[in-house]
């Protein structure tokens, strides 16, 4: 009588999955869909609304310099919650822009963005690498500089042509001058006739 109770459940169980199986069809399907892009443009527009308030910040020359940097860290670390990629190339303009002192007169901005700009996310970017290589050979200011090299060096890892750029900035060493006075080369002489551990 029990097995027969639980068989019984079972069976209805069973019957009860059918069912809803049965009812969960086409239509359910594409109305999940059109929630789940609902639910993402409504996140876009969510960051996007955040965005545009650290964008007006950090572009805001009468704010204080810190005011500014902050926001571009924040923007930063908000880029992962951007679903479109006009948010991203936005983000790449503002940072990019904030690089040159044509456009940004303080030197600790100018050092900010260039420590924000991402690798991963535009690490082949053409006007990026400009703005890096540009920054880095001929900023006036020397830890703005050192920004750069260090934005360089990172991308390197995924870009040859950051390598290139930095070997391409790495002053050649001095050439040797040949030794002019009689003194020093009687001394060379003098040195060749002996052993070479006299040397030291």
């Amino acid at each position: 009588m029990k097995k027969t109770a639980i068989f019984l459940l079972l069976g209805t169980i069973l019957a009860a999955g059918a069912a809803e199986a049965r009812e969960y069809g086409p239509d359910d399907i594409r109305a999940e869909q059109a929630e789940i892009r609902r639910i993402r443009a409504e996140a876009d527009r969510y960051w996007r609304d955040i965005a545009e308030g650290y964008y007006s910040a950090a572009k805001d020359s009468s704010r204080s310099p810190e005011d500014r940097i902050k926001a571009i860290s924040e923007l930063v670390s908000r880029k992962s919650g951007y679903q479109h990629s006009r948010g991203l190339n936005q983000l790449m303009d503002l940072l990019t822009d904030l690089t040159s002192p044509d456009n940004e007169p303080d030197a600790s901005v100018r050092a900010a963005a260039l420590a924000a700009l991402p690798p991963d996310v535009f690490p082949y970017s053409p006007e990026v690498r400009a703005a890096i290589i540009k920054a880095a050979s001929s900023d006036p200011d020397p830890a703005v500089r050192a920004a750069a090299l260090k934005a360089a060096q990172l991308r390197a890892k995924k870009d040859d042509r950051y390598t290139e750029d930095l070997r391409a900035m790495t002053p050649a060493a001095p050439a040797a001058k040949p030794l002019q006075t009689k003194a020093l080369q009687q001394r060379l002489q003098g040195i060749r006739r002996t052993d070479p551990i006299q040397m030291f």
